[in-house]
């Protein structure tokens, strides 16, 4: 866990090589600019995020859904938490990201729980943050109120899919941990993050609620 200090330390001279990275020509020095403004702004959130509570809260606030506009079966646009920030909008799996992000250095693992619907077709796909906290216990960061248990918790994550939605909307699951994907930058990154953290995990292995 960095300590605010040295996070503070890093975010400068991380920000000192962007700007004299873009220096080169007058385009790169404002795309260098804009990307330090975007890196020192997700740092800030990071220290001052703490709690799932306060990451929703945020995001709620700050962060406006907009959906993607792929085939999400074959193809979708996952986006790092820098990404999110900068541009104020995503769908659940930006949010999930964002969530995870915000919290990974204050002992929430960066777990995203990606969802598979029923027969009927209501909630086909889906994703949220899922929150394990120091007793093993479950919660989760999600899209919509009906889905986010930042405070509340349950021992099993079946009981905590079932809580979202007591029709069983979702009758399956996979878990996605980020910090096990080798050279994943779900914090900073500016490319679509979907073929790291999905595409070689295809096709999922489903767990089925019970």
């Amino acid at each position: 866990m960095l300590g605010n200090t040295m996070r503070k330390i890093i975010t400068t001279l991380t920000t000192l090589s962007l700007f004299v990275a873009g220096c080169g020509s007058r385009g790169g020095m404002k795309r260098s600019l804009e990307h330090s403004q975007a890196y020192q702004l997700t740092e800030s959130v990071i220290g001052r995020v703490n709690i799932p509570n306060d990451s929703f809260s945020y995001i709620q606030k700050h962060i406006a859904y907009v959906k993607d506009p792929y085939d999400e079966v074959i193809q979708d646009d996952w986006r790092s938490l820098e990404w999110t920030l900068e541009h104020g909008l995503g769908d659940c799996d930006d949010f999930s990201i964002a969530s995870a992000g915000m919290l990974q250095d204050n002992g929430y693992p960066p777990k995203i729980l990606f969802l598979g619907g029923n027969p009927t077709g209501f909630g086909a796909k889906h994703t949220v943050h899922l929150i394990v906290d120091e007793n093993g216990e479950f919660g989760s960061v999600g899209l919509e109120d009906e889905d986010t248990k930042s405070i509340e918790r349950f021992s099993t994550i079946d009981d905590l899919i079932k809580s979202w939605c007591p029709g069983n909307c979702f009758s399956k699951y996979a878990i996605i941990d980020l910090s096990k994907i080798e050279d994943l930058d779900y914090i900073h990154s500016r490319e679509n993050l979907w073929p790291k953290i999905v595409k070689p995990l295809l096709p999922l292995k489903w767990t089925y609620v019970k």
